[in-house]
């Protein structure tokens, strides 16, 4: 039973993703919120996400449903980016992203001295060592 669960996701997630091509990535950005936020709790239980957030002491200025939902909207938005990838890659979406700090990243690549970096998962966090490879640097993630 499980196999087939597994396939009718896979069917649905391919779907999705060409979906997302189609519309372009601003508009699959803002739909993976959408939906997301409204379908998010079929594939992660809101109930999960406040255990969490109490486990952590976290203090929030919103209503916790509120902030579960950006949460869960926030996970749709980086499934409708994933096809979008190798757009990133290639510099055909660069108008989408923004470095603060780069001249750092510039004192890093002429030091040529080993650091670490340190990043939370904030939405795409893929993007970051991807960036980080684009300006010559070499990257273990």
């Amino acid at each position: 039973m499980k196999k087939i669960i597994y396939f009718i996701e896979f069917i649905l997630i391919k779907f999705l993703f060409i979906i997302f091509k189609i519309i372009g990535y601003r508009l699959a950005s803002n739909l993976g919120y959408f939906i997301g936020k409204n379908f998010g709790n079929f594939f992660r239980k809101k109930r999960s996400i406040i255990k969490n957030l109490h486990k952590s002491k976290v203090l929030i200025n919103t209503s916790e449903n509120k902030f579960v939902n950006n949460v869960l909207g926030n996970y749709g938005r980086i499934l409708a980016e994933y096809p979008f990838l190798k757009d990133f890659r290639k510099n055909k979406l660069e108008q989408f992203i923004k470095i603060d700090g780069i001249e750092n990243l510039h004192k890093i690549k002429n030091n040529k001295k080993p650091v670490v970096f340190i990043s939370g998962h904030f939405n795409n966090f893929e993007l970051m060592a991807m960036q980080i490879e684009k300006n010559g640097i070499n990257l273990a993630a």
